[in-house]
């Protein structure tokens, strides 16, 4: 059941990149099942941690905390550095989202243990989090943590994550008044999804 449950969060995480909503529910609530009561692991941590990411990007934050929270003391407790991090990174944007006191806090710790793990998608996503709690008090910030986000998943050589982190930086350097950079973030995404690859930014 653990290895399937790690595998329903593949097809989860592709189907929210590609746009497709009933998708992402269907796939993460049966990884969740599938590993419910059973003893902690490291799967079971990831399973409940990707549902909690995935219910925070739904707007639906108490399930987020709750799950994350779950999957964070798991992760602690097993010493799993790299899905602690992943879960700090959805559980600090839900608690700041749903207006509870800490968020902020969970978003730092998560980019400092995701770096010393050496985890490159749970670094990504605790950056790309907490430029978004940055977005609405300090725009520049944003773009910083943005153009560490991309600079930081091109090193590591983590496609995904530096098509993602370029969607991003095309809107905070718009959000700033950077056409010249704004555009040409836009510009290559566009050309990325028209050379056959579906991607959220699309839009």
């Amino acid at each position: 059941p653990e290895t399937a449950a790690e595998a329903e969060t593949l097809p989860a995480d592709t189907a929210f990149s590609t746009g497709d909503a009933p998708g992402v529910d269907a796939h993460a609530r049966r990884a969740v099942e599938l590993v419910r009561g059973r003893p902690p692991s490291a799967a079971v941590a990831r399973a409940l941690g990707q549902a909690a990411r995935f219910a925070m990007l739904d707007g639906r934050w108490r399930e987020a905390i709750e799950t994350g929270g779950e999957a964070e003391r798991m992760a602690a407790d097993l010493g799993l550095d790299a899905i602690r991090a992943d879960a700090l990174a959805t559980l600090g944007t839900a608690r700041d989202d749903f207006g509870e006191p800490g968020g902020d806090r969970d978003l730092e710790l998560a980019v400092e243990l995701a770096e010393a793990a050496n985890a490159p998608l749970p670094l990504s996503r605790a950056l790309n989090n907490l430029a978004w709690r940055y977005s609405r008090v300090d725009l520049r910030r944003t773009h910083e943590l943005q153009q560490r986000n991309y600079e930081t998943m091109q090193r590591y050589g983590h496609v995904g994550q530096t098509w993602w982190a370029r969607g991003q930086l095309a809107g905070s350097a718009y959000d700033l008044g950077r056409w010249d950079e704004a555009l040409e973030h836009i510009e290559a995404v566009l050309a990325y999804v028209a050379a056959g690859t579906p991607h959220y930014f699309e839009s």
